[in-house]
């Protein structure tokens, strides 16, 4: 339920933030306006990959896969750091902003194909324990 409220709503905050995102600046003066817009643009569009990454691990809690709710956060934590230890000495904050958005970007990518893949483990040993179970039919 809340992957649809998200799906359907985030998207447009994005998109809405992405066009506002110079007026938005300016609220905070010229400098920010000049200086900031790309920032706040590349962060707006990290929020997508940022939610599918959040309700994966959220759900990983809830399945009690915690190896995929670290992995998830090791990766994250380690393509951030990285990211931005390279990017902001050629870039700056902007370089940051798009470290986050790679970093948040490969992560739901990883979290997304790391899921699936649990997902069918348990569905096929859900299967055979279900079949394992079931009462002969020997007569």
């Amino acid at each position: 339920r809340v992957s649809v409220h998200l799906a359907l709503l985030l998207p447009a905050a994005a998109a809405a933030t992405l066009v506002a995102a110079p007026w938005i600046m300016a609220l905070f003066g010229a400098s920010y306006r000049e200086g900031a817009t790309g920032v706040l643009r590349l962060l707006a569009l990290s929020s997508l990959p940022n939610a599918v990454t959040t309700v994966l691990i959220a759900v990983a809690h809830v399945r009690q896969r915690i190896w995929l709710v670290v992995v998830v956060q090791v990766v994250m934590a380690g393509l951030t750091l990285s990211l931005d230890e390279v990017l902001v000495r050629r870039d700056g904050i902007v370089g940051v902003a798009t470290g986050w958005l790679i970093a948040q970007s490969v992560t739901a990518v990883i979290a997304v194909v790391l899921s699936t893949f649990a997902e069918a483990r348990f569905r096929r040993s859900a299967h055979r324990s279900a079949v394992d179970c079931e009462p002969s039919t020997i007569a």
